[in-house]
């Protein structure tokens, strides 16, 4: 791979991230209720987590998801 090669492939992510990380900024903007459903609490927020989780239904959908 020549250095040119690799120097476009560089300018190609970087405008790639550039993009993506504009769109997301301006969703935040725009709608910052949306953010509520992504998990940007970390592990803090998945130890707050107080959903009981029944072990059947949990059977259940394991063994449905196995069937050929």
């Amino acid at each position: 791979m020549t250095d040119q090669a690799r120097l476009r492939l560089f300018w190609k992510i970087g405008v790639y991230y550039g993009v993506c990380s504009v769109l997301v900024i301006l969703a935040w903007l725009n709608w910052p209720e949306l953010f509520g459903y992504l998990p940007f609490n970390g592990l803090d927020g998945l130890r707050s987590d107080t959903t009981v989780l029944d072990v059947e239904t949990v059977k259940e959908q394991f063994v449905a998801l196995n069937r050929p």
